[in-house]
């Protein structure tokens, strides 16, 4: 049995597959008035609707031509980035391997003058190192000292604070030591020439510490080189579509891409339909000409879609207006219904009316006089 229910499921799908069809249309369309454009068939069809193709294409090969070079830039930056993000992770480990290398070297050099051998510039770059030491030396020699005076006369309020004044003073000679073993170790590398010193500890020392120092500046270089290129890259980008960042650029070309596509795409359309009207007179390649038999046939079903969905539209609305006749229908069988049942109360009531009626004749007619009210 058909319903309004069912008609209505029917028509729903057969609107969504014209909805596809008139795509497959738009497309075809498309299709064949660029086939039209590029075959030079389209000489006095519309002046204005070729400028709006040129223009388009125009516009299209500049976008494309930025955008490549903007995803280009991206990639750049995005190895640029990676690289960058390598070397100062390397570098910070360079840094604190410097340290350690500076200390070490710094040891060596006073272990080597502490043996007896020396050269006037290491004696001078040693001398912070030698001084802190002496004083620790002293320091530590006060604190024995102390110690032993301590355990012969017994502790005392004074004793306390004394131990507590050499503990501090010693406290601060030992960080005074650690801070200029790296000092002295970078003075050492900076100023003695190391050829005097060939075959020692010391040398060995400085070999290590100067491999890591030119690894430094290694990185470092490349790093500024890295900052150049990241500044050309956003000068080259300065004058390209777009505002902002890259990525910013990037979304904008891509939109105005899309939008100039579909203009392009509007004016293939317009192009293919002045051609389909019968001003077009070039004739047809195979292409072409498939593409004409394919529109033809889009055409031919979307006719038939709507004929069917027509078809399908009319009992719907058919059906809509045998309901509300059944609806009013039974409205009307309900008020003569009604009228029917008030006609027979209203007989009855007419009866017992005419009833009284009589009733108040007779009685009227047998009343009796009254006397008058004196006055």
């Amino acid at each position: 049995m058909i319903t309004q229910q069912s008609l209505k499921r029917r028509i729903k799908q057969i609107e969504r597959d014209i909805a596809v069809e008139r795509e497959n249309e738009s497309e075809v369309l498309t299709n064949f008035g660029k086939a039209i454009y590029e075959l030079g068939g389209s000489e006095g069809l519309g002046e204005n609707i070729l400028t709006a193709i040129a223009n388009a294409k125009d516009e299209i090969a500049e976008f494309e031509s930025c955008h490549l070079q903007m995803l280009e830039m991206n990639k750049q930056i995005e190895s640029i980035n990676e690289e960058k993000k390598l070397l100062n992770s390397e570098l910070q480990i360079i840094k604190v391997r410097i340290l350690d290398y500076q200390e070490n070297l710094a040891r060596k050099a006073l272990e080597f003058w502490q043996s007896g051998h020396g050269i006037k510039e290491l004696d001078h770059a040693l001398e912070d190192i030698i001084k802190a030491k002496e004083r620790l030396n002293g320091i530590n020699d006060d604190v024995v000292r102390h110690e032993r005076l301590t355990e012969k006369l017994g502790s005392s309020i004074l004793s306390r604070g004394k131990s507590f004044l050499l503990s501090g003073r010693r406290k601060s000679a030992i960080h005074s030591m650690e801070r200029l073993w790296v000092s002295t170790g970078a003075k050492i590398y900076e100023t003695v020439d190391m050829s005097a010193l060939q075959g020692t500890k010391i040398e060995d020392a400085a070999r290590e510490l100067k491999a890591v120092s030119n690894r430094k500046q290694e990185i470092n270089t490349q790093l500024l080189n890295y900052a150049a290129m990241r500044e050309k890259i956003d000068a080259d980008l300065d004058p390209m579509p777009g505002k902002g960042s890259l990525s910013r650029r990037i979304g904008w070309v891509e939109n105005a891409l899309t939008q100039s596509g579909k203009v392009l795409d509007s004016a293939y359309r317009e192009l293919a339909e002045l051609w389909l009207s019968g001003e077009g007179e070039s004739v047809l390649n195979t292409d072409a000409a498939k593409l004409k038999d394919d529109w033809e046939a889009v055409r031919g079903r979307i006719a038939k879609l709507e004929a069917n969905r027509q078809a399908l539209v009319a009992h719907y609305n058919y059906l809509e207006i045998e309901l509300n006749r059944n609806r009013q229908n039974e409205r009307v069988l309900q008020l003569d219904d009604k009228m029917s049942k008030l006609q027979d109360q209203l007989k009855q009531a007419k009866k017992e009316l005419s009833v009284l009626d009589k009733k108040l004749i007779t009685m009227k007619d047998l009343l009796p006089e009254l006397e008058e009210e004196e006055a």
